[in-house]
């Protein structure tokens, strides 16, 4: 744990896609596990996001809960243990996202469609690094994982700064197993962070 300390540093990491269980170095108190959903988006811009069958997620055999997400709280939690994971990004490889590969691999090039818990953690990452640009033009000291502050937002407002995913495998209203505090609204969760 103590490499995931780092100072001015925020860490994510992918919960795992064998839908169960939890996985180092996301179930670091000081990292930020990110878990995977689905996502069906309509002709219209209507989308449904459910809780994707491949998401890891569950109760840490070993680390404690740090203290961020026992002021939230989290449910059935009975023997205090690290809860994965803390949030979620598109994770299905079946609604993935878009990657352009330039160079090939195997023996392909061009348009990929990617998915898996991995794609989100640098999603994740970025609305993070987004936040700490605004606070740094602030004054202000960067947000650290180890901080919990997606968990003060989540406190403050959860559903304007989440989309709480209440669909899909393990998905309950709140924080759940599968989906952790849900997806980001980044336009409310940013300045949220920003304002912190």
């Amino acid at each position: 744990d103590s490499h995931f300390v780092g100072n001015n540093v925020t860490f994510f990491a992918s919960s795992g896609d064998s839908g169960h269980g939890t996985m180092y170095p996301a179930a670091s108190p000081h990292v930020m596990g990110v878990g995977g959903t689905s996502l069906a988006l309509g002709k219209d811009g209507n989308y449904s996001e459910t809780a994707w069958t491949g998401s890891g997620g569950g109760l840490s055999s070993l680390e404690p809960e740090p203290g961020y997400q026992i002021a939230y709280p989290i449910p059935r939690n009975p023997h205090l243990k690290r809860a994965i994971p803390d949030v979620a990004y598109l994770g299905d490889p079946n609604t993935g996202v878009a990657v352009y590969n330039s160079i090939p691999f195997l023996g392909s090039a061009g348009w990929w469609e990617i998915g898996g818990t991995s794609a989100g953690s640098p999603q994740w990452a970025a609305l993070v690094a987004i936040a700490n640009s605004l606070r740094a033009g602030l004054g202000k000291s960067p947000l650290t994982g180890r901080d919990g502050v997606l968990y003060d937002a989540a406190k403050d407002n959860l559903l304007d700064n989440f989309n709480d995913i209440v669909q899909g495998s393990r998905a309950t209203p709140g924080y759940d197993y599968s989906t952790g505090l849900g997806t980001p609204r980044a336009e409310s969760l940013i300045p949220a962070l920003r304002d912190k």
